[in-house]
Protein backbone atom coordinates (compact mmCIF):
# COMPACT_ATOMS: atom_id res chain seq x y z
CA UNK A 1 0.00 0.00 0.00
CA UNK A 2 2.82 2.42 0.91
CA UNK A 3 4.55 1.60 -2.37
CA UNK A 4 1.39 2.46 -4.35
CA UNK A 5 0.91 5.70 -2.39
CA UNK A 6 4.54 6.72 -2.93
CA UNK A 7 4.29 5.80 -6.61
CA UNK A 8 1.09 7.84 -6.94
CA UNK A 9 2.70 10.84 -5.25
CA UNK A 10 5.79 10.51 -7.44
CA UNK A 11 3.71 10.33 -10.63
CA UNK A 12 1.66 13.37 -9.53
CA UNK A 13 4.86 15.31 -8.81
CA UNK A 14 6.35 14.36 -12.18
CA UNK A 15 3.17 15.39 -14.01
CA UNK A 16 3.10 18.69 -12.12
CA UNK A 17 6.78 19.36 -12.89
CA UNK A 18 6.24 18.46 -16.55
CA UNK A 19 3.22 20.81 -16.74
CA UNK A 20 5.22 23.62 -15.09
CA UNK A 21 8.19 23.00 -17.37
CA UNK A 22 5.91 22.99 -20.41
CA UNK A 23 4.27 26.24 -19.27
CA UNK A 24 7.70 27.80 -18.73
CA UNK A 25 8.91 26.59 -22.14
CA UNK A 26 5.77 27.99 -23.76
CA UNK A 27 6.33 31.34 -22.06
CA UNK A 28 9.95 31.47 -23.23
CA UNK A 29 8.86 30.63 -26.77
CA UNK A 30 6.19 33.35 -26.59
CA UNK A 31 8.77 35.91 -25.39
CA UNK A 32 11.14 35.02 -28.24
CA UNK A 33 8.31 35.28 -30.80
CA UNK A 34 7.19 38.59 -29.26
CA UNK A 35 10.67 40.08 -29.59
CA UNK A 36 10.84 39.04 -33.25
CA UNK A 37 7.40 40.52 -33.95
CA UNK A 38 8.32 43.77 -32.19
CA UNK A 39 11.53 44.01 -34.20
CA UNK A 40 9.64 43.49 -37.48
CA UNK A 41 6.89 45.99 -36.66
CA UNK A 42 9.36 48.61 -35.38
CA UNK A 43 11.41 48.27 -38.58
CA UNK A 44 8.35 48.66 -40.81
CA UNK A 45 7.09 51.67 -38.85
CA UNK A 46 10.50 53.38 -38.89
CA UNK A 47 10.82 52.84 -42.64
CA UNK A 48 7.33 54.30 -43.19
CA UNK A 49 8.07 57.36 -41.04
CA UNK A 50 11.46 58.02 -42.65
CA UNK A 51 9.94 57.74 -46.13
CA UNK A 52 7.13 60.13 -45.21
CA UNK A 53 9.50 62.70 -43.68
CA UNK A 54 11.74 62.59 -46.77
CA UNK A 55 8.79 63.08 -49.13
CA UNK A 56 6.85 65.74 -47.24
CA UNK A 57 8.31 66.62 -43.87
CA UNK A 58 6.93 65.84 -40.44
CA UNK A 59 3.41 66.92 -41.43
CA UNK A 60 3.41 64.03 -43.91
CA UNK A 61 4.74 61.71 -41.20
CA UNK A 62 1.69 62.53 -39.08
CA UNK A 63 -0.61 61.43 -41.89
CA UNK A 64 1.47 58.29 -42.42
CA UNK A 65 1.31 57.54 -38.71
CA UNK A 66 -2.46 57.99 -38.66
CA UNK A 67 -3.26 56.13 -41.90
CA UNK A 68 -0.47 53.64 -42.55
CA UNK A 69 0.67 52.61 -39.05
CA UNK A 70 -2.65 50.88 -38.17
CA UNK A 71 -2.55 48.98 -41.48
CA UNK A 72 1.03 47.89 -40.86
CA UNK A 73 0.10 46.69 -37.36
CA UNK A 74 -2.97 44.88 -38.74
CA UNK A 75 -0.83 43.17 -41.37
CA UNK A 76 1.55 41.86 -38.71
CA UNK A 77 -1.37 40.69 -36.57
CA UNK A 78 -2.88 38.81 -39.52
CA UNK A 79 0.33 36.96 -40.31
CA UNK A 80 1.18 36.05 -36.72
CA UNK A 81 -0.37 33.92 -33.99
CA UNK A 82 0.25 36.90 -31.72
CA UNK A 83 -1.50 40.25 -31.37
CA UNK A 84 0.68 43.35 -31.19
CA UNK A 85 0.02 47.03 -30.58
CA UNK A 86 1.75 50.15 -29.31
CA UNK A 87 0.48 51.84 -26.18
CA UNK A 88 1.45 54.67 -23.87
CA UNK A 89 0.46 56.55 -20.75
CA UNK A 90 0.39 59.58 -23.07
CA UNK A 91 -1.31 58.23 -26.18
CA UNK A 92 -2.00 60.12 -29.36
CA UNK A 93 -4.71 57.84 -30.73
CA UNK A 94 -7.38 56.64 -28.23
CA UNK A 95 -7.26 53.21 -29.92
CA UNK A 96 -3.77 52.86 -28.43
CA UNK A 97 -4.74 53.62 -24.84
CA UNK A 98 -3.48 51.00 -22.37
CA UNK A 99 -5.66 48.42 -20.69
CA UNK A 100 -5.31 48.04 -16.90
CA UNK A 101 -2.49 45.49 -17.15
CA UNK A 102 -0.56 47.60 -19.67
CA UNK A 103 -1.00 50.72 -17.53
CA UNK A 104 0.51 48.95 -14.51
CA UNK A 105 3.47 47.75 -16.56
CA UNK A 106 4.03 51.22 -18.03
CA UNK A 107 4.00 52.73 -14.53
CA UNK A 108 6.47 50.06 -13.39
CA UNK A 109 8.71 50.92 -16.38
CA UNK A 110 8.70 54.58 -15.29
CA UNK A 111 9.73 53.57 -11.75
CA UNK A 112 12.51 51.32 -13.06
CA UNK A 113 13.77 54.12 -15.33
CA UNK A 114 13.88 56.51 -12.36
CA UNK A 115 15.87 53.85 -10.50
CA UNK A 116 18.47 53.91 -13.28
CA UNK A 117 17.45 50.98 -15.49
CA UNK A 118 18.16 51.65 -19.17
CA UNK A 119 15.01 51.88 -21.32
CA UNK A 120 16.46 49.26 -23.68
CA UNK A 121 16.35 46.78 -20.78
CA UNK A 122 12.72 47.48 -19.83
CA UNK A 123 10.48 44.57 -20.71
CA UNK A 124 7.99 42.48 -18.80
CA UNK A 125 6.21 39.19 -19.39
CA UNK A 126 3.44 37.48 -17.53
CA UNK A 127 1.11 34.53 -17.92
CA UNK A 128 -2.42 35.25 -16.73
CA UNK A 129 -4.46 32.12 -16.12
CA UNK A 130 -8.24 31.88 -15.81
CA UNK A 131 -10.47 28.81 -15.66
CA UNK A 132 -10.65 28.63 -19.44
CA UNK A 133 -7.60 30.48 -20.85
CA UNK A 134 -3.92 31.17 -20.57
CA UNK A 135 -3.07 34.68 -21.66
CA UNK A 136 0.58 35.34 -22.44
CA UNK A 137 1.52 39.03 -22.21
CA UNK A 138 4.76 40.82 -23.07
CA UNK A 139 5.71 44.49 -23.18
CA UNK A 140 8.90 46.24 -24.29
CA UNK A 141 9.48 49.93 -23.63
CA UNK A 142 9.96 52.39 -26.52
CA UNK A 143 12.44 55.24 -25.94
CA UNK A 144 11.96 58.74 -27.31
CA UNK A 145 14.72 59.66 -29.74
CA UNK A 146 15.65 63.22 -30.69
CA UNK A 147 13.92 62.97 -34.09
CA UNK A 148 10.66 61.97 -32.34
CA UNK A 149 10.53 65.36 -30.60
CA UNK A 150 9.54 67.00 -33.90
CA UNK A 151 6.05 65.56 -33.29
CA UNK A 152 6.18 64.59 -29.59
CA UNK A 153 8.23 67.39 -28.01
CA UNK A 154 7.20 70.72 -26.53
CA UNK A 155 6.06 73.96 -28.23
CA UNK A 156 9.66 74.97 -28.97
CA UNK A 157 10.28 71.74 -30.90
CA UNK A 158 6.99 71.28 -32.77
CA UNK A 159 6.61 73.68 -35.71
CA UNK A 160 3.33 75.49 -36.35
CA UNK A 161 2.45 73.35 -39.42
CA UNK A 162 3.08 70.15 -37.42
CA UNK A 163 1.04 71.46 -34.48
CA UNK A 164 -1.83 72.30 -36.85
CA UNK A 165 -1.66 68.84 -38.46
CA UNK A 166 -1.65 67.18 -35.03
CA UNK A 167 -4.65 69.21 -33.90
CA UNK A 168 -6.57 68.34 -37.07
CA UNK A 169 -5.73 64.63 -37.20
CA UNK A 170 -5.51 63.86 -33.47
CA UNK A 171 -7.94 66.15 -31.63
CA UNK A 172 -7.56 64.10 -28.40
CA UNK A 173 -3.75 64.04 -28.60
CA UNK A 174 -1.86 64.02 -25.31
CA UNK A 175 1.43 62.63 -26.67
CA UNK A 176 3.55 65.78 -26.50
CA UNK A 177 5.88 67.36 -23.93
CA UNK A 178 8.32 64.45 -24.13
CA UNK A 179 12.05 64.95 -23.69
CA UNK A 180 14.91 62.94 -25.20
CA UNK A 181 15.46 59.88 -23.03
CA UNK A 182 11.82 59.59 -21.93
CA UNK A 183 9.78 56.43 -22.33
CA UNK A 184 7.44 57.05 -25.27
CA UNK A 185 5.36 53.98 -24.48
CA UNK A 186 5.71 50.30 -25.23
CA UNK A 187 5.03 47.54 -27.67
CA UNK A 188 2.46 45.20 -26.17
CA UNK A 189 2.04 41.62 -27.36
CA UNK A 190 -0.51 39.02 -26.28
CA UNK A 191 -1.53 35.50 -27.07
CA UNK A 192 -4.61 33.82 -25.65
CA UNK A 193 -4.76 30.05 -25.45
CA UNK A 194 -8.04 28.32 -24.60
CA UNK A 195 -7.59 25.21 -22.47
Amino acid sequence: MRFLLKTSILISALLFNTACQSKSDNEQQFIAQSKELIKALASDLQHTMKTAVKSGGFEKAISACQNQAPLIKQSHNQTSALEIKRTSLKWRNPNNSPDDWERQVLLAFEEQKRAGVAISKLNHSEVIETDSTLEYRFMKAIPIKSVCLNCHGDESQITSPVAAALKQQYPLDNATQFKAGDIRGAFSVRKTVVH
